[in-house]
């Protein structure tokens, strides 16, 4: 079998300019779940660090079970964009790993949540998916 260095044609390296880093600027600021009952994230905020990095912090109904901040990877369209479309990120809370998957549709965020659990508890994994609008300043 031979290696390819694309899957599609878009992929392929070629001799241009490329816009950089992902542009996702306009996703900061916070962002509120659309089912106020959710037990699962009911607000987040997306913020940029000095050094351009993405932070995702996630609150929940439950005061004492926040979230920590967690370093978000952007997805452009494609290769030659620079607009963010989409998201994904990774929180270990030790029992269980918790897989993030975002993107935007109509001014709201979709974020997919598939949680694993590690600790031998014999439970099943299970995914959500849940709808955002942006809080008003």
């Amino acid at each position: 079998m031979s290696a390819f260095s694309y899957s599609r044609p878009m992929d392929r390296v070629v001799h241009e300019t490329h816009p950089g880093k992902v542009d996702f600027s306009s996703w900061t600021g916070s962002w509120m779940n659309t089912w106020a009952q959710s037990e699962g994230i009911l607000r987040f905020t997306l913020r940029q660090t000095a050094d351009g990095a993405m932070m995702f912090k996630a609150s929940t109904n439950d005061p004492a079970n926040e979230w920590p901040e967690v370093e978000i990877h952007p997805f452009a369209a494609a290769t030659a964009e620079s607009a963010g479309i989409a998201f994904k990120a990774n929180v270990d809370f030790g029992f269980m790993d918790v897989d993030l998957s975002a993107y935007t549709v109509n001014g709201l965020i979709v974020i997919a949540v598939y949680n694993r659990f590690k600790d031998g508890s014999n439970r099943n994994d299970y995914m959500i998916r849940e709808f955002y609008f942006r809080e008003s300043h």
